[in-house]
């Protein structure tokens, strides 16, 4: 992976995980991307898999930033 901490500056990154993602992870970006970016969060939705906020638009919290 490339380190671009550096240009994340001050920006909340939120870093989306499908619990049941066997392409990324939940585990692999807690351990390998977070570290990169000091602002991100991880947040985990339980029983969903790969692209989550596309598949269940209703759980994402992208769905309540809009609101």
């Amino acid at each position: 992976m490339e380190d671009f901490a550096d240009r994340a500056g001050a920006i909340d990154v939120l870093v989306l995980a499908g619990s049941d993602d066997k392409v990324d992870l939940p585990r692999t970006l807690r351990d390998h991307l977070l570290p990169l970016i000091p602002t991100a969060t991880l947040t985990e939705l339980g029983g969903t898999g790969r692209l989550s906020p596309l598949r269940c638009p209703t759980r994402s919290p992208l769905t309540s930033a809009r609101s």
